[in-house]
């Protein structure tokens, strides 16, 4: 689909996405939580609900579905898909990849990979989200939509291995971007050096990261 194969487009829109919304949660109730929780622990003050429907962008045909009532780590990374002008696909499932001729699983994690997680408890539920960067004692962190409420980073073993104790279900970029993969993963891979997750948040969000875990 892409004459100018240059290194994942979409995470541009995905990190200008996670910036514009740093602080910001998926519905009234997420915000007020969250409000409440920092009010009496400390920390960043929540400031607002997330005004963009995800869904809504992509084309999902779910009737009245909010990011407060849907699951949308799907829809956010079919948004940054499609706004990058990449393959993308009309669905709020998480394992969009996995069904989809649009994308090609891949042996190693390269950076804007989308990660697939099952949920071995509730075989249907899942997540996805996109390969960010190396952090700290050999982890990875994931960058995605509805990952506490709101889009922030989460380091993938540490959370999706450690405490919900998902199946991952592979690594998987679309297409049109598999020979430029291939290249990156020839030369050794585009991860980084290591750099420990709230160094990473911080960088991304400021002082408003967000929380980790409720992915589904």
């Amino acid at each position: 689909m892409v004459a100018d194969q240059k290194r994942a487009p979409w995470m541009e829109v995905a990190v200008a996405e996670a910036k514009k919304w740093a602080g910001y949660f998926e519905s009234q109730r997420a915000f007020l939580e969250k409000k409440k929780k920092a009010e009496k622990k400390g920390g960043a003050t929540p400031i607002g609900v997330i005004p963009i429907n995800y869904h809504k962008e992509v084309g999902v045909g779910i009737k009245n579905a909010s990011l407060g009532n849907t699951a949308w780590c799907a829809s956010f990374a079919n948004y940054c898909l499609k706004s990058a002008n990449y393959e993308y696909e009309l669905s709020a499932s998480s394992r969009f990849p996995v069904h989809s001729k649009k994308f090609v699983k891949i042996d190693s994690p390269v950076y804007g990979a989308l990660v697939v997680y099952k949920n071995p408890k509730e075989p249907k539920k899942g997540h996805v989200a996109f390969v960010y960067n190396k952090i700290e004692k050999g982890d990875i962190a994931v960058l995605g939509g509805n990952q506490g409420d709101a889009i922030t980073i989460n380091g993938d073993a540490a959370v999706y291995d450690a405490i919900l104790h998902y199946e991952k279900l592979g690594y998987f970029v679309p297409a049109s971007y598999l020979k430029y993969a291939e290249s990156v993963l020839a030369k050794g891979g585009d991860l980084g050096s290591p750099v420990p997750i709230n160094k990473l948040r911080e960088l991304l969000f400021g002082r408003n990261g967000g929380d980790t875990l409720r992915t589904e």
